[in-house]
């Protein structure tokens, strides 16, 4: 979709190369990663580690630092607004961008891969 193409492309130009992108409410598709040239996991609801890829995304990158999640809430019950807005209280540093329906979060400058 056009909104995908846009949050692909934000992620594309605020992102370093090399880094990895968790995309939750996008099912299983490849949309994020292809355009934004980022290696990328979108994590279907189904998937059995579902819960700890959002508490643990660098796990799922191997060894990339992460360089941004993608949550696009439309048709998941987990992450809520609430799950995203205690993600990004818990770190000083973590920050928060709206493109089209979805948030793109940012890891803090800092934070490593885990």
């Amino acid at each position: 979709s056009l909104g995908t193409y846009k949050v692909a492309l934000t992620v594309k130009d605020t992102t370093p190369e090399g880094s990895g992108v968790v995309v939750f409410g996008e099912g299983y598709s490849s949309e994020v990663a292809f355009h934004s040239q980022r290696k990328t996991m979108a994590i279907p609801e189904w998937f059995s580690g579902y819960r700890r890829v959002w508490e643990f995304p660098a796990d799922y990158l191997g060894g990339l630092k992460l360089g941004a999640i993608v949550y696009c809430p439309k048709e998941i019950s987990f992450p809520t607004e609430d799950d995203v807005q205690h993600w990004i209280d818990t770190r000083p540093g973590r920050r928060l961008v709206k493109v089209d329906r979805c948030s793109i979060l940012y890891p803090a400058a800092d934070e490593s891969n885990g």
